[in-house]
């Protein structure tokens, strides 16, 4: 079992950096980084690069579904 924690704002999130997600059930990406809140915002997002036009984008944590783990 991986060491999973609540972060600072109490949510918890599975994501982590190498995760291979699709993005609002069409679209692959990975993951970056863990999921961080915006101050602007009450949800979590995750940075994830988009394999279909290699740029980077922040989603919301319930637009992700994790297709594999990285490794920990």
């Amino acid at each position: 079992m991986s060491n999973q924690k609540i972060n600072e704002t109490g949510w918890w999130t599975t994501y982590a950096a190498g995760d291979l997600v699709v993005v609002n059930n069409k679209h692959l990406g990975i993951v970056l980084d863990k999921a961080y809140t915006k101050q602007e915002t009450l949800f979590p997002f995750v940075k994830v690069y988009l394999l279909e036009d290699n740029d980077t984008y922040d989603y919301g944590v319930n637009s992700l579904e994790i297709v594999s783990k990285a490794s920990s």
